[in-house]
């Protein structure tokens, strides 16, 4: 996630998740992440990928309702925070930012 590549926290405060869209986003990482890590434990990439995914819809409804760069530095850190836990959960099970676009 190129938003995520300059923080490095993957923290951030339940308090602080005002709309639906994050606390969505927060309940799918909070039961996707360990499912998903503990596929990847026992090599089952394919099932762990497949369920990664499902974390789609809720980071595009994430950036359909809220705007992460927004002035407020204690809610675009936290929406950072939230973003980089949903990395790194792909993270995880795959490094991707070794992938390229061009060839050879």
């Amino acid at each position: 996630m190129g938003l995520t590549r300059d923080h490095g926290d993957p923290s951030y405060d339940l308090a602080t998740l005002d709309t639906a869209a994050e606390r969505a986003l927060h309940d799918a990482i909070s039961t996707i992440a360990p499912r998903a890590s503990a596929l990847a434990e026992t090599l089952a990439y394919d099932e762990a990928l497949a369920l990664l995914a499902t974390l789609k819809a809720p980071v595009d409804q994430l950036f359909d309702a809220v705007m992460v760069m927004c002035e407020d530095a204690t809610l675009r850190r936290n929406r950072l925070g939230l973003l980089r836990a949903t990395a790194d959960a792909f993270r995880r099970v795959a490094d991707f930012t070794h992938l390229s676009s061009e060839a050879g």
